[in-house]
């Protein structure tokens, strides 16, 4: 797999021969050569979120392959006739995961990608209760009000 940033129109689309656009920029990079190129944030302990542009520019499945602390798969996000719709723009892909995510396989015949992002924070936010919870919640509390009221007048 060879590597390369390339400039916009210089890259075409193969589904339907249009110059892959960037999202930013005049630039973009390129895996190209079947195969398969990773990414590693072992170093960074892992990162909780992965994002980027993608683009095919060559025919073939793709698929992004994320691997846990052990070396085990946390999920893949795959398409069988390659990222993007086919016109040259990219499809945005964005991952987050509760499991710190040590790597990542990018697999294709010609991937372009562009305004590639990621972060060691953890994007959980706060539970938010169910609506059911809330209710019983009121329910419990105007009970408990009733109870004390009903003793004082006693």
């Amino acid at each position: 797999m060879n590597h390369a940033s390339v400039d916009a129109g210089d890259w075409f689309d193969f589904r339907g021969s249009s110059a892959i656009v960037p999202v930013s920029g005049s630039r973009f990079g390129t895996g190209f050569g079947d195969g398969t190129y990773g990414l590693d944030f072992s170093g960074l302990g892992g990162i909780f979120g992965f994002s980027g542009w993608f683009s095919a520019a060559g025919p073939g499945a793709e698929s992004i392959e994320f691997f846990g602390a052990g070396n085990e798969s946390l999920g893949v996000i795959s398409r069988p006739a390659g990222f993007g719709p086919g016109n040259g723009t990219m499809e945005f892909i964005s991952v987050t995961s509760d499991t710190a995510i040590q790597s990542l396989l990018i697999s294709g015949q010609e991937i372009a990608s562009d305004d590639l992002a990621y972060t060691t924070s953890r994007t959980g936010s706060t539970p938010v209760p169910v609506p059911g919870t809330l209710v019983l919640l009121v329910l419990g509390l105007i009970g408990l009000g009733a109870s004390v009221g009903g003793r004082r007048k006693a």
